[in-house]
């Protein structure tokens, strides 16, 4: 196991795992490999391409602006992840062009590819059985929206602006949904303000990474893969690259699989700018 796997005491900052690498201090490496190979960008969208988890935080102008000329790029492919529905990422991006893996890649919408897992497909009953709970148990508060985006619900109480109903919200909710969990059928992921109730399935971003590796190879060169995650979900994607392509954690983390590290949103703009200028 590497250092980078473990608990170590002795980080470059407090948090920060000892050994893990700069990525713009090591741009000079990062651009002979990007040289030879086509790269296959890959980004959670929580807590890297915006620094506070939100269903309502959409991209600022200069990412944007960024990902729209990385996008444009013949040896470049960009996918986002993220724990949202795919309206709802597709919404907040607003780049057409570009991989969206929603639902942690339990659905992918991009050029060539649409990918839905089965397990999505059954369990459409329950859902609805919990949408009719929800909206009766909820009735009585102001701002609450509950939408069905096909095989999985999103809860809202963003505009809900008494703190206490938000409070009773989110319980009354969780009260609903928590039977499903238990019987192993769905999740809940929670956002500031939201929460997602989303198919219970053996599925995670390591197989997400290998599903885009394994299209690109299919009409290219092997690409170089960097992968830029802040989530504790991200570790199963830094492992499947290790070796062989770029992982790097946003924020600190006192463990991780990845072998780069940069501090936070200011950083990844700083990244993204390296490599747009490279082609």
């Amino acid at each position: 196991m590497t250092c980078q796997e473990v608990n170590c005491a002795a980080g470059k900052l407090e948090g920060v795992v000892y050994g893990i690498k700069d990525p713009i201090a090591e741009w000079p490496r990062i651009k002979r490999e990007l040289r030879t190979r086509p790269l296959l960008l890959l980004i959670n969208y929580e807590g890297v391409l915006v620094p506070t988890p939100s269903v309502s935080s959409s991209l600022d102008y200069d990412l944007r602006e960024l990902l729209l000329s990385l996008r444009s790029k013949p040896a470049v492919t960009v996918g986002i992840i993220s724990g949202l529905g795919l309206s709802s990422l597709q919404n907040l991006v607003r780049i057409n062009g570009l991989y969206y893996a929603s639902r942690y890649g339990l659905e992918i919408r991009g050029p060539e590819m649409e990918f839905v897992h089965p397990v999505c497909t059954q369990g459409s009953s329950e859902l609805q059985t919990m949408k009719g709970s929800l909206e009766e148990r909820l009735r009585g508060v102001s701002g609450i929206a509950i939408e069905e985006q096909g095989f999985s619900l999103s809860l809202s109480y963003q505009q809900v602006v008494d703190n206490s109903q938000k409070e009773a919200a989110r319980d009354i909710a969780g009260a609903v949904i928590q039977p499903y969990v238990n019987a192993g059928k769905f999740r809940i992921v929670e956002w500031k303000d939201s929460m997602e109730i989303i198919p219970m399935v053996n599925w995670d971003k390591g197989r997400v990474v290998k599903m885009f590796e394994n299209l690109i190879s299919s009409r290219k060169t092997l690409p170089l893969t960097i992968y830029l995650g802040a989530d504790y979900s991200d570790e199963e994607a830094f492992r499947n690259i290790k070796g062989k392509g770029i992982g790097i954690v946003v924020g600190r983390r006192n463990t991780t699989a990845a072998g780069y590290y940069l501090s936070g949103h200011s950083e990844v703009l700083d990244f993204f700018l390296l490599l747009e200028s490279f082609y």
